[in-house]
């Protein structure tokens, strides 16, 4: 038994790293995709959907991603419906597993941009209101009523 942790916890090592803080102002963050580990997603499941998301509500967003695996595609934040009003962060890992992070309140981003041109340095500041994981886009972890 303490061969099969110890091999998970080294898979989990190998795929995983502790997040990066950037520095600076970043619209987006997107990664080559010959520098993810695509074999990774069958732990990468496993691993997101065990983390504890209600622990990280009313946390700054920066707590939450520095749990998350580095080898995403791309970090950008979107809006909903075209509203042009920042809504969540969308950690995309190899097209088929996602993250959404919600934020309800902004105390540091400026939320509404008509050029779509938010800093996630600032977004990543503000807390969380809620967190869904999926999976070709079905949810893993239950539906986020962010509005509530």
């Amino acid at each position: 038994m303490k061969t099969i942790t110890l091999s998970i916890a080294t898979v989990l090592m190998l795929c995983y790293h502790q997040n990066s803080h950037a520095e600076g102002k970043i619209k987006s963050e997107k990664r080559e995709i010959g520098t993810t580990n695509q074999n990774c997603t069958d732990t990468l499941i496993p691993y997101l959907t065990s983390l504890d998301i209600n622990y990280y509500k009313g946390k700054p967003v920066d707590s939450f991603l520095v749990k998350l695996p580095v080898n995403y595609l791309s970090m950008r934040i979107h809006s909903m419906d075209n509203s042009r009003y920042a809504t969540y962060l969308f950690v995309n890992y190899a097209d088929t597993v996602q993250v959404l992070i919600f934020v309800k309140e902004f105390h540091y981003l400026t939320p509404r941009n008509h050029n779509l041109d938010w800093d996630i340095n600032l977004f990543r500041k503000e807390a969380v209101a809620c967190i869904e994981v999926r999976h070709r886009w079905n949810r893993l972890t239950p539906e986020c009523k962010y509005w509530e």
